[in-house]
């Protein structure tokens, strides 16, 4: 004869169990969109870095030609006017503190526009938070009692 307690098919799992069950699944579920937003995060960083890189390449490229062409039109100047290198010098080099405040500007303003919130990932936890809700509800309206609490 076994030792062990009897079983019915009707009996209903314990709240304890039920509860339990739910915690596991939902720390499995936080667990699940914790590794979801790490692997969003990164693929952000890689396409960053990768646009960085690419940006970086071109205004060194940019800057030189940049360079160049101010030479050269500091030397314009001087050569078709009567105005001293060094004032050639100063009209150039004015418009291009004028032209660079205004990038300046206009990217400060561009920086409010980046977001490093995982969206898809936030929508999945809010998902999570609504079906433990339902959960435990559906576990209290079958039981009739509410399965956080302590009494019996």
């Amino acid at each position: 004869m076994s030792m062990e307690p009897e079983t019915h098919a009707n009996s209903k799992p314990a709240i304890g169990s039920l509860v339990s069950g739910i915690i596991n699944d939902a720390k499995d579920l936080f667990s699940q969109e914790l590794r979801l937003a790490k692997k969003e995060f990164s693929e952000e960083i890689k396409k960053t870095t990768s646009a960085i890189s690419a940006i970086a390449a071109g205004l060194f490229v940019l800057a030189v030609g940049v360079g160049l062409l101010l030479l050269m039109a500091v030397h314009l100047i001087e050569a078709t006017t009567e105005i001293p290198l060094w004032g050639c010098y100063g009209i150039v080099g004015v418009v291009v503190a004028i032209i660079g405040i205004i990038c300046l500007m206009v990217g400060k303003n561009r920086t409010r526009d980046v977001d490093f919130k995982p969206e898809e990932t936030a929508r999945a936890v809010k998902e999570d938070i609504g079906w433990i809700r339902a959960r435990l509800t559906s576990i209290r309206i079958a039981r009739g009692r509410d399965p956080l609490s302590l009494r019996r």
